[in-house]
């Protein structure tokens, strides 16, 4: 098991950088950011609303998150708004331009994806699709503490 446990680890991180390879270059020529603050648009665009919220779901500590947040702030990607049940607190929404930014986000991927991994049939694609589907699970328990 334990063996089983490291092959599968090793190629989950080999399949990421090689995906993240392809992706990182166009995506920051294009949009000047980087995966980690295009990964923080995607999540509150898909309604994650809080700071503590989006650390969790990043599975990277707070001030890095508070860091992110700072510069989409100040590129006018992200606002802040009181959250009216917690005057304490804020939620945070894409922009007009977030939302622009995640459209050519989603442009780009789909481009660059196609050009690089577009000869995988179809049916390889969907079997890696239902184990990775059926890992996330399990994967997720680990969380960023």
């Amino acid at each position: 098991m334990e063996d089983l446990l490291l092959k599968t680890a090793s190629a989950l991180l080999r399949l990421s950088r090689s995906v993240r390879a392809v992706l990182d270059r166009p995506l920051e020529q294009a949009l000047h950011l980087d995966f980690t603050e295009l990964t923080a648009l995607r999540l509150i665009e898909e309604g994650v609303h809080s700071p503590s919220e989006l650390a969790r779901e990043m599975q990277v500590p707070p001030p890095t998150v508070s860091r992110i947040l700072n510069r989409l702030v100040e590129l006018g990607l992200v606002e802040r708004r009181m959250d009216q049940n917690n005057l304490r607190r804020f939620q945070l929404y894409l922009t007009e331009q977030g939302l622009q930014a995640r459209l050519k986000t989603r442009q780009i991927v789909a481009q660059v994806l196609q050009e690089h991994y577009g000869h995988i049939p179809e049916t390889v694609l969907s079997e890696a699709l239902s184990g990775l589907a059926a890992l996330e699970p399990y994967l997720k328990e680990a969380r960023y503490a």
